[in-house]
Protein backbone atom coordinates (compact mmCIF):
# COMPACT_ATOMS: atom_id res chain seq x y z
CA UNK A 1 0.00 0.00 0.00
CA UNK A 2 2.71 2.30 1.09
CA UNK A 3 4.90 1.64 -2.31
CA UNK A 4 1.17 2.11 -4.65
CA UNK A 5 1.01 5.48 -2.70
CA UNK A 6 4.47 6.46 -3.00
CA UNK A 7 4.07 5.49 -7.13
CA UNK A 8 1.08 7.43 -7.10
CA UNK A 9 2.42 10.57 -5.68
CA UNK A 10 5.60 10.12 -8.08
CA UNK A 11 3.24 9.75 -10.83
CA UNK A 12 1.56 13.29 -9.92
CA UNK A 13 4.69 15.26 -9.60
CA UNK A 14 6.29 13.79 -13.02
CA UNK A 15 3.05 14.76 -14.57
CA UNK A 16 2.68 17.87 -13.08
CA UNK A 17 6.59 19.10 -14.08
CA UNK A 18 6.15 18.05 -17.40
CA UNK A 19 3.00 19.93 -17.90
CA UNK A 20 4.70 23.23 -16.11
CA UNK A 21 7.64 22.99 -18.06
CA UNK A 22 5.87 22.52 -21.73
CA UNK A 23 3.78 25.49 -21.02
CA UNK A 24 6.37 27.31 -19.96
CA UNK A 25 8.50 26.32 -23.51
CA UNK A 26 5.52 27.27 -25.38
CA UNK A 27 5.32 30.54 -23.14
CA UNK A 28 8.60 31.09 -24.53
CA UNK A 29 7.97 29.71 -28.20
CA UNK A 30 5.48 32.30 -28.36
CA UNK A 31 6.94 35.42 -26.94
CA UNK A 32 7.85 38.35 -29.81
CA UNK A 33 11.66 37.53 -31.07
CA UNK A 34 12.47 40.49 -32.28
CA UNK A 35 16.28 39.25 -32.80
CA UNK A 36 17.14 36.66 -35.25
CA UNK A 37 20.89 35.53 -36.30
CA UNK A 38 21.65 34.02 -39.66
CA UNK A 39 24.34 31.85 -41.34
CA UNK A 40 24.87 31.56 -44.78
CA UNK A 41 27.22 29.56 -47.47
CA UNK A 42 27.42 30.12 -51.36
CA UNK A 43 29.27 31.06 -54.26
CA UNK A 44 31.07 34.12 -54.89
CA UNK A 45 32.65 36.04 -57.74
CA UNK A 46 34.63 39.51 -57.79
CA UNK A 47 34.77 41.68 -60.60
CA UNK A 48 38.34 42.96 -61.57
CA UNK A 49 40.68 43.74 -64.07
CA UNK A 50 42.17 40.27 -63.94
CA UNK A 51 39.02 39.07 -62.55
CA UNK A 52 38.02 37.24 -65.92
CA UNK A 53 36.26 37.77 -69.38
CA UNK A 54 32.77 38.55 -67.62
CA UNK A 55 30.99 39.20 -71.12
CA UNK A 56 32.29 35.04 -72.19
CA UNK A 57 31.07 34.06 -68.54
CA UNK A 58 34.83 33.20 -68.10
CA UNK A 59 35.80 33.60 -64.36
CA UNK A 60 36.57 31.97 -60.80
CA UNK A 61 33.80 31.15 -58.92
CA UNK A 62 34.66 30.90 -55.10
CA UNK A 63 32.89 29.87 -51.66
CA UNK A 64 31.40 32.95 -49.28
CA UNK A 65 30.55 32.73 -46.17
CA UNK A 66 28.48 35.36 -43.70
CA UNK A 67 27.29 35.66 -40.06
CA UNK A 68 24.55 38.43 -39.58
CA UNK A 69 22.86 39.52 -36.16
CA UNK A 70 19.45 41.69 -36.89
CA UNK A 71 16.90 43.28 -34.50
CA UNK A 72 13.74 44.26 -35.83
CA UNK A 73 12.67 47.93 -35.30
CA UNK A 74 9.14 47.69 -36.45
CA UNK A 75 6.92 45.43 -38.70
CA UNK A 76 8.43 46.86 -42.27
CA UNK A 77 12.20 47.71 -40.73
CA UNK A 78 14.81 45.91 -39.05
CA UNK A 79 18.91 46.56 -38.46
CA UNK A 80 21.44 43.81 -39.00
CA UNK A 81 25.24 43.64 -38.94
CA UNK A 82 26.93 41.34 -41.39
CA UNK A 83 30.26 39.79 -41.42
CA UNK A 84 31.91 37.25 -43.03
CA UNK A 85 34.85 36.04 -46.13
CA UNK A 86 34.68 35.68 -49.47
CA UNK A 87 37.61 33.31 -51.25
CA UNK A 88 38.99 36.17 -54.64
CA UNK A 89 41.37 35.52 -57.28
CA UNK A 90 41.85 35.41 -60.77
CA UNK A 91 40.09 33.82 -63.44
CA UNK A 92 39.33 33.47 -67.05
CA UNK A 93 42.24 33.70 -70.08
CA UNK A 94 43.50 37.12 -70.47
CA UNK A 95 44.67 38.07 -73.81
CA UNK A 96 48.50 38.20 -74.29
CA UNK A 97 47.64 41.70 -75.43
CA UNK A 98 46.39 42.67 -72.29
CA UNK A 99 49.46 40.69 -70.10
CA UNK A 100 51.83 42.29 -72.16
CA UNK A 101 50.23 46.06 -70.87
CA UNK A 102 50.25 44.45 -67.50
CA UNK A 103 53.85 43.72 -67.46
CA UNK A 104 54.29 46.95 -68.90
CA UNK A 105 52.37 48.86 -66.13
CA UNK A 106 54.11 47.28 -63.75
CA UNK A 107 50.76 45.54 -62.65
CA UNK A 108 49.42 42.26 -60.91
CA UNK A 109 48.71 39.96 -63.52
CA UNK A 110 47.29 37.80 -61.10
CA UNK A 111 46.29 37.48 -57.60
CA UNK A 112 44.78 35.15 -54.76
CA UNK A 113 43.13 35.25 -51.45
CA UNK A 114 40.16 36.21 -48.96
CA UNK A 115 38.66 39.32 -48.45
CA UNK A 116 37.02 39.78 -45.04
CA UNK A 117 34.02 42.41 -44.85
CA UNK A 118 31.71 43.78 -41.50
CA UNK A 119 28.69 45.92 -42.64
CA UNK A 120 25.35 47.55 -41.26
CA UNK A 121 21.93 48.20 -42.94
CA UNK A 122 18.34 49.00 -42.47
CA UNK A 123 16.73 46.07 -43.68
CA UNK A 124 12.97 46.20 -45.42
CA UNK A 125 10.00 43.51 -45.39
CA UNK A 126 8.33 43.47 -48.42
CA UNK A 127 5.73 41.70 -46.34
CA UNK A 128 5.50 43.51 -43.16
CA UNK A 129 5.08 41.81 -39.60
CA UNK A 130 5.00 42.84 -35.62
CA UNK A 131 6.07 39.28 -34.78
CA UNK A 132 8.08 36.31 -35.77
CA UNK A 133 4.61 34.12 -35.19
CA UNK A 134 2.71 36.29 -37.36
CA UNK A 135 4.99 35.89 -40.41
CA UNK A 136 4.34 35.05 -44.10
CA UNK A 137 5.22 31.74 -45.22
CA UNK A 138 7.18 33.47 -47.87
CA UNK A 139 8.47 36.87 -47.83
CA UNK A 140 11.17 39.16 -49.95
CA UNK A 141 13.61 41.49 -48.36
CA UNK A 142 16.55 44.15 -49.40
CA UNK A 143 18.92 46.92 -48.22
CA UNK A 144 21.61 48.89 -49.21
CA UNK A 145 24.16 50.22 -46.34
CA UNK A 146 28.09 51.02 -45.83
CA UNK A 147 30.84 48.25 -44.80
CA UNK A 148 34.47 48.61 -44.38
CA UNK A 149 36.34 45.37 -45.94
CA UNK A 150 40.10 43.91 -45.69
CA UNK A 151 41.39 42.27 -48.77
CA UNK A 152 44.53 39.78 -47.71
CA UNK A 153 45.91 38.29 -51.32
CA UNK A 154 48.97 36.99 -52.97
CA UNK A 155 49.97 39.32 -56.05
CA UNK A 156 52.07 37.52 -59.06
CA UNK A 157 54.16 40.37 -61.35
CA UNK A 158 55.50 37.93 -64.10
CA UNK A 159 54.80 34.69 -65.74
CA UNK A 160 57.39 32.66 -64.35
CA UNK A 161 56.46 29.58 -62.83
CA UNK A 162 58.17 29.89 -59.99
CA UNK A 163 57.31 33.66 -59.54
CA UNK A 164 57.64 35.18 -56.48
CA UNK A 165 54.93 36.48 -54.46
CA UNK A 166 53.79 39.53 -52.72
CA UNK A 167 51.59 39.75 -49.98
CA UNK A 168 49.57 42.90 -49.98
CA UNK A 169 46.77 43.54 -46.92
CA UNK A 170 44.49 46.04 -48.35
CA UNK A 171 41.61 48.10 -46.81
CA UNK A 172 38.14 49.66 -48.20
CA UNK A 173 35.02 50.62 -47.63
CA UNK A 174 32.26 49.53 -49.63
CA UNK A 175 28.34 49.78 -49.79
CA UNK A 176 26.97 46.33 -49.59
CA UNK A 177 23.46 45.43 -51.77
CA UNK A 178 21.35 42.96 -50.67
CA UNK A 179 17.95 41.07 -51.76
CA UNK A 180 16.58 37.64 -50.96
CA UNK A 181 13.44 36.00 -50.22
CA UNK A 182 12.61 33.96 -47.47
CA UNK A 183 10.92 30.49 -46.38
CA UNK A 184 9.29 30.26 -43.27
CA UNK A 185 10.07 25.91 -42.33
CA UNK A 186 9.01 26.71 -38.91
CA UNK A 187 8.35 29.03 -35.67
CA UNK A 188 11.56 30.01 -35.55
CA UNK A 189 13.77 29.19 -38.11
CA UNK A 190 13.32 30.40 -42.34
CA UNK A 191 15.74 29.31 -44.77
CA UNK A 192 16.67 32.23 -47.35
CA UNK A 193 17.92 32.84 -51.08
CA UNK A 194 19.85 36.27 -50.63
CA UNK A 195 22.04 37.76 -53.43
CA UNK A 196 24.60 40.58 -52.33
CA UNK A 197 26.83 43.21 -54.11
CA UNK A 198 29.66 44.66 -52.15
CA UNK A 199 30.52 47.70 -54.15
CA UNK A 200 33.84 48.72 -53.12
CA UNK A 201 35.66 52.34 -53.44
CA UNK A 202 38.94 50.84 -54.52
CA UNK A 203 40.12 49.53 -58.07
CA UNK A 204 43.25 47.70 -56.88
CA UNK A 205 42.22 44.83 -54.69
CA UNK A 206 43.86 42.47 -57.42
CA UNK A 207 47.16 44.73 -57.33
CA UNK A 208 46.20 45.72 -61.33
CA UNK A 209 44.19 49.49 -61.97
CA UNK A 210 42.62 51.18 -64.49
CA UNK A 211 42.44 48.26 -67.08
CA UNK A 212 38.40 49.02 -67.05
CA UNK A 213 36.47 51.71 -66.04
CA UNK A 214 34.87 50.13 -62.56
CA UNK A 215 35.71 49.42 -59.42
CA UNK A 216 36.61 46.13 -57.88
CA UNK A 217 33.41 44.63 -56.55
CA UNK A 218 32.07 41.34 -55.04
CA UNK A 219 28.91 39.49 -56.23
CA UNK A 220 27.59 36.76 -54.03
CA UNK A 221 25.18 34.50 -53.92
CA UNK A 222 24.04 32.52 -50.88
CA UNK A 223 21.74 29.70 -48.90
CA UNK A 224 21.14 31.39 -45.47
CA UNK A 225 19.50 29.93 -42.61
CA UNK A 226 17.94 32.20 -39.92
CA UNK A 227 17.00 31.57 -36.33
CA UNK A 228 14.94 34.05 -34.51
CA UNK A 229 16.08 34.26 -30.71
CA UNK A 230 13.94 34.00 -27.42
CA UNK A 231 14.65 37.83 -25.49
CA UNK A 232 16.35 37.36 -22.65
CA UNK A 233 13.09 37.66 -20.07
CA UNK A 234 11.73 34.39 -21.51
CA UNK A 235 14.51 32.64 -19.63
CA UNK A 236 13.90 33.84 -16.08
Amino acid sequence: MIIKNYLISFLLVWVLTHSTLAQSFYKKDKMPRDNSISIGLGPSLIYAETGGQYSNLAFAIRPAFSLAYGKKINPLVSLQATTGMQWIGSGGNPSQEAIDQWLANESAISFSGQAYYLDFMPMLNLMPFSDHTKRSQINFYGGIGIGVMQARTKRYYTLEENSREYTAIFPTAYVPIRAGMSYRISNLYDICLEGSMLLTFSDDLDGNQNWNAFNDHLLQIQLIFKKYLAPKSAYF
